[in-house]
This record gives C-alpha cells, sequence and structure tokens, in this order.
C-alpha cells in the first residue's frame, strides 16, 4: 500500500504512527515520492527515444499541467532538462529547511514528499510537529514552486522571464491562491492572531492546491466556509 502510494504521489497511508519506525524505512517511503514526482516520466521518456511523437503524448498523460511541450526538438535531451531542474530545485528545497532549523534527515525526507507532491511525513503531526513558522513558510513556498509547469522554469533560465510571466496558467493559478489565501485568513481571523491566521491559510491553501496533504494546524476545527474553499481546491 505505502509503495503503491508513494510511486504513484497520492500520499495515502495505512500506517497510525510513523515516528517509531526505522529511519531507513521511512527514507525509502519518501524517496518514492520523489521518483513518482517525475523521475519515473523522465526516466520513460530517456529510455523510450525512439517512440517519435509518442513520447510527448507520455508527457501529456502523467503532467498536471494542461500546457504541455517539448522544452527542445529532442524528447530525451527535454527530459534531461527537466529532471535536471526537478533535481536542482529538491537539493535547494533541502538546504533552505535545513538553514530554517529542520535536522538534515527532515530536511532530505520533507524535500523528496514536497517535491514529488506526495506528502508523506516522519512526524506523526506532519509538518506542524516541528512548531516554527519559518518551516512552514519555507515548505509553503516551495510547495507551490514544484506546482508550478517546469517549462516555465526553462523559458525563465533561457532569460524569456516575461514569456514566463505572460503564461496564463501561471496567471490563474497565483489568482487562485492568493484568492483562497484571503478568503481563507479572514474567515479564520477571529481563531488566531492576524500572521498566524495568513501563515495557516498560505500553507493549507498550498498544500492542498499542490496535492501535497501536508498540516501545519487542525483544519477540520475550521469554520465551514474556509473547509469548503479547501475541498474546491
Amino acid at each position: 500500500f505505502e509503495a503503491v502510494s508513494g510511486f504513484t504521489t497520492t500520499g495515502a497511508s495505512i500506517l497510525t504512527a510513523v515516528e517509531p519506525l526505522p529511519k531507513g524505512i521511512l527514507f525509502w517511503r519518501s524517496f518514492m515520492h520523489w521518483l513518482g514526482g517525475m523521475g519515473v516520466l523522465a526516466l520513460a521518456i530517456a529510455l523510450l527515444p525512439g517512440m517519435g511523437g509518442r513520447t510527448l503524448q507520455l508527457v501529456k498523460a502523467e503532467s498536471p499541467g494542461p500546457v504541455v511541450s517539448k522544452l527542445v526538438p529532442k524528447s530525451r535531451q527535454s527530459s534531461k532538462i527537466l529532471y535536471t531542474i526537478y533535481f536542482g530545485m529538491t537539493v535547494i528545497e533541502i538546504l533552505v529547511l535545513r538553514l530554517v532549523g529542520m535536522p538534515w534527515y527532515d530536511s532530505f525526507v520533507n524535500s523528496f514528499a514536497i517535491a514529488g507532491t506526495g506528502g508523506f511525513s516522519v512526524r506523526n503531526l506532519s509538518i506542524g510537529a516541528y512548531g516554527s513558522p519559518a518551516i512552514e513558510i519555507a515548505c509553503t513556498v516551495f510547495m507551490l514552486l514544484f506546482s508550478v509547469n517546469f517549462a516555465l522554469y526553462f523559458l525563465v533560465l533561457c532569460g524569456k522571464v516575461k514569456q514566463a510571466l505572460r503564461s496564463d496558467e501561471m496567471r490563474f493559478f497565483l489568482i487562485v491562491v492568493v484568492g483562497s489565501t484571503v478568503l481563507i485568513a479572514i474567515d479564520i481571523l477571529p481563531m488566531y492572531a492576524p500572521g498566524d491566521a495568513v501563515r495557516h491559510a498560505a500553507f493549507q491553501v498550498s498544500t492542498i492546491i499542490s496535492t501535497t496533504g501536508f498540516s501545519s494546524t487542525d483544519f477540520n476545527q475550521w469554520p465551514e466556509f474556509s473547509r469548503f474553499v479547501l475541498i474546491l481546491l
């Protein structure tokens, strides 16, 4: 169950308590998320270059975004570029999480889960177990970054920033994220201090819309309107 959930980045679990489990098992559990996030797709394209135009159909079938195209004429090269971006962003995330106070081991496993947008955690209370606003903010940012179409990052790396910013997909995504965060923050304001309300709202919006599935607080206690917005996301 955990293996299928990991490789498909579903993130569902039948384990009632993960903290007592060996670190090696938890590491592999999260690493499956990372492989499932892009590794399987990239590997398929790299190993099946002779499929011609059908490799693009693989990408369209597996990619979450509606806009899919080859980054360069050769599918194998496109795969390498996407994989490099994915790997590079994961490394950056590991370092950032360590800088904001997360232990090295936790930084690795949580980065794998966020990169694959799967959400396997090594703490029973998920990200909320760390009790750190800095860690929650860092996770929020990277959950959103890994939700963006990776073709846009390729455009940025090529110096085509304006073209990337003109993406209708990107604009719609940001509007939904910001709008939902504002609505939920206002709705839960009586429950938290203003800063905490915004932080929790942004975290839960990011984790739900990215399908990561982490949690920083028990949002089941939130008003019905906020929970309804999360369901829509």
